[in-house]
C-alpha cells in the first residue's frame, strides 16, 4: 500500500509540473504572437502615442539653433524648453524632422536655458 501511495504522489507531482510548462508556453507564445504582429511589446503600443504618428508643423520659438536664446519647441502636443544641464552645458532643441536636441558647451556659462 506504501508503494502505491508513493506512486500516486509521484504522478501528481508529475502532472503538475507538465501542467505548469503547459501554461508558460502558452503565456509566452501569447506575449511572442503579440510581439511580432504589432512589431513591439503588448505594452508599448501604448506609450508615447504622440511619437508613433507625430503630426503638424514643428514651431521652434527662439528659431533654431540659438544658443544665447531660451526657446521652446513645438511639435503635436510635445513642448520641449532649452536649459541648462550644468552651469556650463546648454541643452538646445529645434526642429527637423520633428523635435532634435543637441549639448552645447558654453564659452562662458549657461544661465537659464542660454548662453552667456
Amino acid at each position: 500500500m506504501g508503494k502505491n501511495l508513493g506512486r500516486k504522489d509521484t504522478d501528481l507531482f508529475s502532472a503538475t509540473i507538465f501542467a505548469f510548462f503547459v501554461l508558460l508556453l502558452f503565456v509566452f507564445s501569447v506575449n511572442v504572437g503579440e510581439r511580432i504582429t504589432t512589431g513591439m511589446a503588448p505594452h508599448a503600443q501604448y506609450e508615447n502615442l504622440e511619437l508613433l504618428s507625430p503630426t503638424g508643423e514643428c514651431k521652434d520659438s527662439d528659431g533654431g539653433r540659438d544658443y544665447f536664446d531660451k526657446g521652446s519647441v513645438v511639435f503635436s502636443s510635445i513642448v520641449k524648453t532649452d536649459y541648462c544641464l550644468s552651469h556650463s552645458t546648454l541643452v538646445e532643441y529645434y526642429c527637423h524632422n520633428g523635435i532634435e536636441s543637441e549639448y552645447r558647451v558654453c564659452e562662458n556659462r549657461c544661465l537659464d536655458g542660454r548662453c552667456v
